[in-house]
């Protein structure tokens, strides 16, 4: 008879929020990084991982870039963390600080293919980014979302 395998740890419940609220915030990158790309946003898609300001961000921004010709080709690099996390409060929110790595992508024009990126730019390519969720119902989203473009990380 083999030995009975070992049952997998339970999560505590600040593991599986911390879980789910990476995963919103990477759905949210991964969304976000499609419509930056293509000019398209999938709004159906962008409301499982995004609400608020937030999810009015991103279409502003996009509705900007659509309005100079400009798209982004390439992909930017994230390590996400979870700083904050309040399961008590009336709604459960955290805090999820980041660094945005945009060296691996860049800002064209659309028509042309050529960087829109000014070779004298002083904004850094790694710029620290916070973002606040929030628990609505049973799923986490993010609910704001802010680039701190003066500084790197």
């Amino acid at each position: 008879m083999s030995p009975k395998p070992l049952a997998e740890p339970v999560k505590s419940a600040e593991e599986a929020a911390k879980e789910q609220i990476l995963s919103a915030y990477q759905g949210l990158d991964s969304v976000t990084s499609k419509a930056f790309e293509t000019g398209e946003l999938d709004n159906a898609e962008l409301q499982k991982y995004a609400r608020d300001k937030a999810a009015v961000g991103v279409s502003m921004a996009l509705a900007w870039y659509k309005q100079r010709g400009l798209k982004v080709i390439g992909r930017s690099a994230h390590d996400p963390k979870v700083t904050a996390l309040d399961l008590v409060g009336d709604p459960k929110t955290a805090v999820v600080s980041d660094c945005h790595d945009t060296t691996g992508s860049d800002t064209v024009y659309t028509a042309t293919g050529k960087s829109a990126i000014r070779q004298d730019s002083t904004e850094p390519r790694r710029k620290p980014v916070t973002a606040k969720a929030m628990l609505v119902g049973n799923q986490w989203l993010i609910s704001d979302y802010d680039v701190d473009r003066s500084r790197t990380c």
